[in-house]
Parts: C-alpha cells; sequence; structure tokens
C-alpha cells in the first residue's frame, strides 16, 4: 500500500479522542475513488505539536506530502487555532517544502468516532466505554 499511495491526491482527514489518560488520533486519506484507513496513533497528549509530530511521521513514512491537497478536521481549538494549531501548523511545514499549503475545511461531524471505536474495540475488546456516547 505504502508503493501506491503516492499514485492519487488526498485530502487527510484527522480527529483525536483521549480514552482513559490516553490520546489517539486517527488518520485517514480520501479522495473521489477511495477511502484508505491510515492509522490510529497513540500519542502522549493531544497538545498541537504532539499531534502535528505525529502526522508528519506519517506522511514522511508514506511519501504523502506532495499528494495531500485538503486538510478535513473538526473546529476545536487545538486544530483551528490562529498560531500554533494543528491545521495551521501543518500547512506551514508544507511551505517550508515548496509545497502548496493545502486547503483546510472545518469539519463538524465526527465522522471518525466509528473508525475509533473500530480500532478501540478491536484493540481493547468490544466491552469498553464509548467515548461521546
Amino acid at each position: 500500500m505504502k508503493k501506491t499511495l503516492h499514485l492519487e491526491n488526498w485530502s487527510l482527514h484527522f480527529d483525536g479522542k483521549r480514552i482513559d489518560d490516553q490520546e489517539y488520533q486517527v488518520l485517514v486519506l480520501k479522495n473521489e475513488q477511495s477511502e484508505v484507513k491510515l492509522e490510529a496513533l497513540q500519542l502522549l497528549n493531544g497538545k498541537a505539536n504532539t499531534v502535528v509530530k505525529g502526522i508528519t511521521a506519517i506522511l514522511d513514512e508514506y511519501n504523502l506530502w506532495n499528494f495531500v491537497k485538503m486538510i478535513i478536521a473538526d473546529t476545536t481549538c487545538v486544530n483551528t487555532g490562529k498560531r500554533n494549531g494543528i491545521v495551521i501548523q501543518l500547512q506551514r511545514l508544507f511551505a517550508q517544502k515548496g509545497l502548496k499549503e493545502p486547503h483546510f475545511i472545518g469539519c463538524q461531524h465526527h465522522i471518525l468516532d466509528r473508525v475509533l471505536r473500530a480500532v478501540m474495540n478491536n484493540e481493547l475488546g468490544e466491552n469498553n466505554v464509548i467515548p461521546n456516547s
């Protein structure tokens, strides 16, 4: 899969959840033809800098910098902060690499909750508390 993701342009969707003092970020790539559940990151915390480091590591690992054209995330402050929000930091990193900054679209719906729940059920078993239920 790593070898073919760079053949298409993508929108990068991410969403985070804190469960039992552990931060998780789900990363999904989407375009008109495909949806790829890329990663469920387990992070130390949900601070913008921590999340950006996790996302950039995945963009590096999958060689996706040239192929992400849009970022979609909810409109929480950690994501949309004007100076140091996750989206602004990611857009700066794209610009530093000489790439066009991906457009940001704020998503009010938490569509990735289901993906995260499935991952968590798989990892921890299905008898866990469901976030935001």
